[in-house]
């Protein structure tokens, strides 16, 4: 699970860097952020691939919702890259063609989003197991992972509601959702008696 925050991280690393196209001052910078963005996205990609074959069916449908959501949106930015290219050469679209594909890109962006918050709530799920005597549910996790775990994403992610907010980004409540699901007290810790 801390390999999921850290892909969330990355996540929020790749996305932000569109803050940066707006201060790029030359298209060279802007060619730069681009490719950037793409390192980060295949970054995250690297970190939860690994656990693609798990035998554990929430973490590998986690895990392929986070390759799908990091695929589609690295291909999102080559894409723009790949239009930006075009234009500096002097290539344009039609009217028409442009913002076909800008509709195409926004609902790849809002498909890829969705598919990363499903992803999350596939990683919660994964965390819950059955304890062998009672078959009552608890956290894979101990309390002190469990703590850690939302040390981290507090700290990476800044002290967000413990409920689904309204106004939140898809990342950033995919983040709430998960902490949420740490925080429950009712659901105990593996270690807990």
């Amino acid at each position: 699970m801390l390999t999921l925050a850290d892909t969330l991280v990355l996540f929020r690393t790749a996305r932000d860097r569109s803050k940066e196209i707006k201060s790029a001052g030359s298209p060279m910078e802007l060619i730069a952020v681009l490719k950037t963005a793409d390192q980060d996205y295949g970054c995250a990609k690297s970190y939860v691939v690994p656990y693609a074959k798990s035998k554990n069916e929430a973490v590998a449908t986690s895990v392929n919702g986070m390759d799908s959501s990091l695929t589609m949106l690295a291909a999102i930015n080559d894409i723009f890259l790949q239009r930006y290219k075009q234009s500096l050469d002097g290539k344009s679209e039609k009217s028409s063609v442009h913002e076909e594909t800008n509709a195409e890109l926004m609902m790849m962006g809002k498909e890829a989003w969705s598919i990363e918050m499903t992803a999350a709530t596939a990683a919660c799920l994964a965390l819950i197991e059955f304890e062998p005597v009672t078959k009552k549910p608890r956290l894979t996790l101990t309390a002190r992972e469990r703590s850690e775990l939302i040390k981290r994403l507090e700290k990476n992610f800044g002290q967000l509601l413990a409920k689904k907010a309204d106004g939140l980004l898809p990342l950033e409540n995919s983040v709430a959702v998960i902490l949420d699901f740490l925080r429950d007290r009712k659901r105990k810790s593996h270690d807990d008696r």
